[in-house]
Formats: C-alpha cells, sequence, structure tokens
C-alpha cells in the first residue's frame, strides 16, 4: 500500500537573501547542546529546532537579540529515538512520524525578481491516513506579542474599513490587494516600535495550503488561541477522503518587517497615528516606506502631522523640506526621504506617513490590526494639505517608521506607528 504522507511546512523568510559561504552548513549542531540545532538569517533573526537535553520535534523563531520570540512544539514523546543530519536537513521519527527540517529558497511573489527570501521548512510525515482532520501545535511566547487576523478585504469593508471617506466596496477592491495566501493568515507584532524594531512586524504566519499527488489544492483555516497558547489547523475532510495521497500541508511563517497586502493611494495623502518613545531634536529625519512599483517611476513626499484626541483631522503640517521617495519600475523596497521633523515629545502621539503621487501601478504595504491609518484625498502636484483634511480611517499598520535624533542623547533613534 502506498504510505500516506502529510507534510507540515513551515516558512522562515529573511528579507533579503544572503548567500552563505560555500562551506557553510544550513543546519549546524550546537556543539554545547546535546538535542539543538541552530539557523542563523540574515536580519537578527534565528532559528533554533530542537531541544537542550535531547532532540524533540520543536523549533523557535526569534529576533532582535531573542528579546521577541515564538516557539512551535509538535506533542509527541520522544523516548530512544534519535535525530540524524544529511544533505542540510535534520530529522527523527518519533511516535510513528517523521520529523524533518531544512532551508531553501522560494519568492514571495513569482512576478517580483527582488520578493526573493531564504524559507524554513518542516515537514510531518505520517505513515497512514490522519484519523483527524485537524492538527495542534503548541505555541510559547512572551506578553507583548500580538496575533492580528486577517480577513477578507470584503468583510473588512462591511465591517466600516474605509481607505478613502465614502468609498464603494467596488472602489475599494479596485485599490486594495490581499493575496489569497493572506486571506486567513495572521500578522505577528510586537510591541515595541523603535530604534531596531522598525515597523515592530515580527513575523507572518500565512493561510496553510494542502496539495495532494495530483496537484489538487485546497485551502485550509486556522486558529491561533492566544490564551490556551495553541495553533490549530483544519483540513477539509472531503479533501482528504477523496485526495491521492501524499498530501503536502503548507503553511508559512515569514519574519519580513514589510506588511503582507498592499494598496494603491494615488493622489492621496496616507498617515499612520504613533506615539513618540524619546524626546527628539528638529535634526533631519529620515522617513521609510515599504513600496512596490511594478511598471513606472513614482514619488511619494513624507511628511509629519499633529494629533488631536486620535485623528489627524484638521490637525498643523509639523514637518518641513518633506522630500521625496522616488521609485524606478521594479521597485521592491523600503524607500527613503529625508525631512525636517518637529521636536518630537516623549509620549506625544504623531502621524507619519507619505502624499503620493498619481501612478495607479504603485502600491504601499500593510497588515490590519489594531493601529490607526487616516486618509486624505490631494493631488500630488498641489503638495502637501496644511491643515490635514478630513479622513478616512482604518485599522492598519502601513509599513512606513522614521528615523530622527533623540534630544538628549544625541543618538539616533526610530519612531513607528502604534496599535492600539
Amino acid at each position: 500500500m502506498i504510505s500516506t504522507k502529510l507534510l507540515l511546512t513551515v516558512f522562515m523568510l529573511a528579507r533579503f537573501i544572503v548567500a552563505p559561504a560555500a562551506d557553510s552548513p544550513i543546519v549546524v549542531k550546537d556543539p554545547n547542546t546535546a538535542g539543538l540545532y541552530r539557523m542563523a538569517l540574515s536580519n537578527d533573526s534565528k532559528i533554533k529546532i530542537g531541544s537542550q537535553a535531547k532532540f524533540i520535534p520543536k523549533f523557535e523563531l526569534s529576533k532582535w537579540t531573542d528579546k521577541a520570540y515564538l516557539r512551535f512544539d509538535y506533542p509527541v514523546t520522544v523516548n530512544l529515538e534519535r535525530e540524524s543530519l544529511a544533505d542540510g536537513r535534520v530529522a527523527i521519527t518519533a511516535g510513528g512520524l517523521t520529523h524533518r527540517y531544512y532551508k531553501k529558497v522560494i519568492l514571495i511573489d513569482p512576478n517580483i525578481p527582488q520578493s526573493e527570501r531564504e524559507q524554513f521548512e518542516y515537514e510531518i510525515e505520517i505513515p497512514e491516513k490522519p484519523p483527524a482532520n485537524r492538527l495542534t501545535l503548541n505555541l510559547e511566547f512572551p506578553d507583548g506579542l500580538d496575533f492580528w487576523y486577517q480577513d477578507t478585504l470584503e468583510n473588512e469593508y462591511l465591517r466600516g474599513d474605509r481607505t478613502v471617506k465614502d468609498q464603494t466596496l467596488k472602489q475599494y477592491l479596485s485599490v486594495n490587494h490581499r493575496p489569497h495566501k493572506v486571506v486567513g493568515s495572521y500578522a505577528v507584532y510586537w510591541n515595541k516600535r523603535h530604534r531596531q524594531y522598525k515597523t515592530g512586524k515580527f513575523c507572518h504566519i500565512y493561510r496553510p495550503e494542502l496539495v495532494d499527488a495530483d496537484g489538487k489544492r485546497v485551502w485550509c483555516e486556522q486558529h491561533i488561541d492566544v490564551n490556551a497558547k495553541t495553533w490549530q489547523i483544519t483540513m477539509p475532510q472531503k479533501f482528504l477522503d477523496s485526495c491521492r495521497y501524499p498530501v503536502i500541508l503548507g503553511p508559512t511563517i515569514g519574519d519580513e518587517s514589510e506588511g503582507a497586502s498592499s494598496t494603491n493611494y494615488a493622489d492621496n495623502i496616507v498617515v499612520s497615528r504613533f506615539t513618540c518613545s524619546a524626546n527628539g531634536s528638529t535634526a533631519q529625519a529620515t522617513l521609510y516606506a515599504f513600496i512596490y512599483e511594478p511598471t513606472a517611476t513614482s514619488e511619494h513626499r513624507v511628511c509629519v502631522y499633529a494629533d488631536n484626541a486620535g485623528t489627524a483631522d484638521g490637525q498643523a503640517l509639523l514637518s518641513t523640506n518633506n522630500n521625496v521617495i522616488t521609485t524606478a519600475p521594479v521597485f521592491y523596497a523600503y524607500g527613503s526621504a529625508t525631512l525636517t521633523p518637529p521636536a518630537f515629545a516623549n509620549g506625544t502621539d504623531y502621524w507619519i506617513g507619505i502624499h503620493s503621487d498619481e501612478v495607479t501601478s504603485s502600491k504601499l504595504y500593510f497588515d490590519t490590526t489594531g493601529g490607526d491609518q487616516e486618509t486624505d484625498t490631494q493631488d500630488f502636484d498641489s503638495g502637501l494639505t496644511n491643515p490635514f483634511g478630513t479622513a478616512g480611517t482604518t485599522e492598519r499598520n502601513n509599513s512606513v517608521y522614521v528615523d530622527y535624533t533623540a534630544a538628549a542623547a544625541s543618538e539616533t533613534g526610530q519612531v513607528i506607528m502604534i496599535s492600539n
């Protein structure tokens, strides 16, 4: 009988590919710990596979010198079983299942060469049809890590989300884009958004997908219970009953700092609210925004506005010398431009963002979270409005942040939009 295989694929994505040296193994044994293996990524992210005393099916993603972490633990008893390491893969068979861990390279978007990332792959091989259509992993994470479910754009619109005031559903869907793998996913954010934390995004847990031996595909549902600290994946039972095995289940976890959805703000000013974490001087600051421009050259003017009780409506433009981020065709990265900021005050809310030109192919990346975003329609050639107009409000974390000079110690800091 052909054995049944269930492959759980979990991906770790780095911001940009950094090729290892020719003699550098992808997975390395920790020389000081009996059951631990490690992978190092290029942006301060690290992966630990196994455990301290002996190897078990468990791995951990950590960032920012281990200040934030997320551990995934498949519940199985390991007795005398031992792991093996061959061809850059570490594996163990326990409880009738074989667990394998390795790394490879994928494109986040096959149409964007610059979206190439590393991935960490975790496979679970099951020798017969699973008795249940649910798979549950245990999670461990510290306070301050928040999980935000990414619903369909249609549902977000019906709940009152608007990128532009009085926008119809058709208009809303024409300018906002959420890939299929992002619908039903989770954006994970850390509670710190300054200095090395940039946008504060820790990782993205994409929607799982089942693929059978004939290439038939179906999406799965997932649910993260932050109180029970479990990650449950539900596979469609009809698919399991009718498909041809082996079956591959592929949820993806990416540690990129940019959002997983995108939107176009042609001739609009879009700003995100943040709470300043340190007093700042009025020395030149740099604002960064993650932009995809596939076809044309586009421009995005950077800006800072005042806040009044949680809104930018009617508030003054505080920054001067608001320069422009210029993107060439097939641009997929953080663009940056300088401005002269106000004297940022610790604990005070501000609004930072960009004013985009009329190019409709340009996209700004975001995640739907408890953060605040407001939008003011304004022709790019007319410049920034002062004061800010009447805003359309959404709950988003746009992929923007600003570097500035802290007043007290005269050192560079970063201010990021804050989630409520």
